[in-house]
């Protein structure tokens, strides 16, 4: 079979996950058919959470488009990629660290410029992976010795060292699209062997629709291959329950060609095949289509998670899926909330991030005061009868003030810390912003 014509399409679809224009057809969309956000800003209600820009990409060389959001280690010093810019204009990764005693200044370092050598990832777009040794692992979308993305890992400068140091764990395509190509997120160790690291790749497979993979060591195995009927480009990063089933999200496929919500399940001994189901199919209406963001898994088992588009006003929506109350039993799909009023954001691009008290905080790419996007906090019902309140807590102010926020946040000590992708005039967009690392005091 020739891959090639699939293969382009592919690179094609994950260059456009987070470029400019994907950005410009996705704040489109959140303003069509709503009401004008200049009209509501005189009503929208007092925000409640203090922010902070810490560093504005894009002005010297540093990287630009920050997709993904930021990690944060102990010491506070918050660690992110950026899918364009640096030395190569191949996307980097940063630091951003905490002013020092008495000073006001975060201090924004590159640690690795990307497309160095032809074996060097190019695009890095996924969520950087924080070890305990200070190592951080995330991929690349392309580049590689294949052209087809890498799994990389930086490590901190040796003593008297100022650089960090790159290995290339794993370059996908090997020759061949069975093993994978276009790794949509960093593996992480989700079973009780943290050897074992679990990820996904929007191509390859014997139809290149994309897998589920394991990875130990140099050690890559196949879990599931998507056809298309049952899903197709997995992008989300997987979760996983205490029984060690996998959980995530194909972006398009199934029955409705809108993508669906699965599980793989391990075999009863090594060695054999791991069980695969669709939990919920996703229609384009109510329920929302085309997921992408991440989902989050609490100890019931039930799973949280957003989409972009879909809901009841097209505009993206808020889901939780209950998993059956006896074995065989179906799964059941709520919608929580719907995304269309400007006053509270549009087009979720991030997944929800528990707060710690039963509710969950999140971003709306679109929407907000200057409709640059805002953070949300999404608060539980207060009694049976009641229903789940979206509070907004912060608008991006545009400018140097960042807007659209599609990255991950993250939480650390009642702080919120996260990234904007940023526009620019060319999207002819109303909002011009741009890409920003920012703060949230709570």
């Amino acid at each position: 079979m020739n891959h090639e014509p699939i293969r382009s399409s592919m690179s094609s679809y994950t260059m456009a996950i987070t470029s400019r224009h994907r950005a410009a057809r996705l704040a489109k969309a959140a303003v069509t058919g709503a009401i004008a956000w200049s009209a509501l800003a005189a009503t929208m209600p007092a925000l409640a959470a203090q922010g902070q820009i810490l560093h504005v990409f894009g002005t010297r060389g540093d990287g630009d488009l920050a997709a993904s959001g930021v990690v944060v280690d102990a010491a506070g010093t918050l660690y992110g990629v950026t899918t364009e810019g640096g030395k190569n204009q191949a996307g980097t990764v940063f630091q951003v660290t905490p002013p020092a005693s008495g000073q006001s200044k975060w201090t924004e370092t590159v640690l690795h410029n990307f497309g160095g050598s032809s074996i060097d990832g190019q695009s890095p777009r996924s969520v950087l992976r924080l070890l305990q040794n200070g190592r951080l692992q995330g991929s690349t979308a392309e580049g590689g010795s294949f052209g087809a993305g890498t799994l990389y890992e930086l490590r901190p400068p040796k003593f008297g060292k100022s650089s960090w140091t790159q290995e290339i764990l794993n370059s996908f395509g090997n020759g061949s699209d069975i093993q994978g190509t276009f790794p949509a997120t960093t593996p992480v160790p989700l079973t009780a062997d943290r050897t074992v690291l679990y990820g996904t790749a929007q191509g390859g497979g014997a139809a290149n629709m994309g897998l589920v993979y394991a990875l130990q060591g140099d050690v890559q195995t196949v879990l599931h291959e998507f056809n298309g009927g049952d899903g197709a480009l997995p992008g989300n990063q997987l979760v996983a329950d205490k029984a060690g089933n996998l959980y995530g999200m194909s972006f398009v496929g199934d029955r409705f060609g809108l993508g669906n919500i699965y599980r793989l399940s391990p075999p009863a001994s090594p060695g054999q095949p791991w069980g695969f189901q669709v939990l919920h199919t996703f229609t384009g209406g109510s329920d929302g289509r085309a997921p992408g963001n991440a989902l989050f898994i609490d100890s019931r088992g039930v799973i949280w998670g957003t989409n972009a588009s879909g809901g009841d006003q097209l505009l993206g929506n808020i889901f939780r899926l209950v998993p059956p109350a006896l074995p065989g039993g179906s799964w059941a799909f709520e919608m929580l909330h719907s995304f269309g009023d400007a006053a509270n954001g549009q087009s979720p691009h991030s997944g929800l991030v528990p707060d710690g008290n039963g509710g969950f905080f999140g971003t709306a790419g679109a929407g907000g005061t200057n409709n640059c996007g805002l953070v949300y906090r999404f608060l539980p019902p207060a009694s049976e009868a009641a229903s789940w309140t979206l509070s907004p807590l912060f608008s991006f102010a545009g400018g140097k003030g960042g807007g659209f926020p599609y990255g991950e946040l993250a939480l650390k000590d009642g702080v919120l810390y996260g990234t904007t992708f940023g526009s620019t005039s060319s999207d002819s967009l109303p909002c011009n912003a741009a890409s920003v690392v920012f703060k949230l005091t709570l």
